[in-house]
């Protein structure tokens, strides 16, 4: 499998990263905050949605498997691990050496779990 590179050109430095070791990216303000999976975290000065078109633009096509998931977060959908709707909590894993829990609004994580259940049901008709 090819690896495929995020490159970032901040004022101080070029940021190579490989997008498949990006946990999430969340938002405050102006900055968005890349978490890798081995715990590193990048702040840019570039919006929630900037930093999500750059990841398509990288992906040149393939199948993103980053999914927007509230005005804060964007998630790396391999790694979801649990959706705790009652505690707001939504958590990240590669089941190994990381785990990340996010604080997300509940009508998000409503969203983001029913998505997950409609796809999970079988097609009609099959069998």
């Amino acid at each position: 499998m090819e690896t495929t590179y995020l490159y970032i050109n901040t004022k101080d430095a070029l940021l190579c990263i490989d997008i498949d070791k990006i946990a999430y990216m969340e938002t405050y303000g102006n900055y968005t905050t890349i978490v890798l999976v081995n715990k590193r975290k990048y702040s840019l000065y570039m919006s929630l949605l900037k930093a999500e078109q750059a990841l398509c633009d990288a992906l040149k096509g393939k199948k993103s498997p980053f999914q927007h998931i509230s005005k804060q977060h964007v998630i790396n959908m391999a790694y979801l691990y649990e959706i705790n709707t009652q505690k707001q909590l939504l958590t990240l894993s590669d089941y190994r050496f990381f785990e990340f829990v996010l604080q997300v609004p509940k009508d998000a994580l409503l969203r983001l779990r029913q998505q997950l259940i409609e796809q999970a049901k079988p097609a009609e008709g099959s069998s």
